[in-house]
């Protein structure tokens, strides 16, 4: 699977101790208050989770292939071109 930044599935939550359910729509691999941890999505978003490099990123399940692929929040790719300001005008 060329291109894709993967990651098992973690048991819960480090912050609430919530289990994730492997159905879910996905969890994120950040940084809260000063730690790296996975979280939740209630969690990510109670905390002021961000995404981007050095700040978090998201781990959705891709369906095709049973793996959680990194899907926002950093480069999933070493090759991917880095959006320029011009490329952001257009949105």
């Amino acid at each position: 699977m060329k291109g894709y930044v993967s990651k098992p599935l973690p048991k819960s939550c480090d912050l609430c101790g919530r289990t994730f359910d492997p159905t879910t729509a996905g969890f994120y691999d950040a940084r809260l208050d000063g730690r790296w941890g996975d979280y939740c999505r209630e969690c990510f978003s109670r905390h002021y989770g961000r995404l981007g490099v050095g700040f978090g990123q998201l781990y959705q399940l891709d369906k095709s292939c049973g793996l959680y692929v990194q899907t926002a929040g950093g480069s999933t790719t070493s090759n991917k071109p880095k959006p320029s300001i011009f490329d952001l005008e257009d949105l």
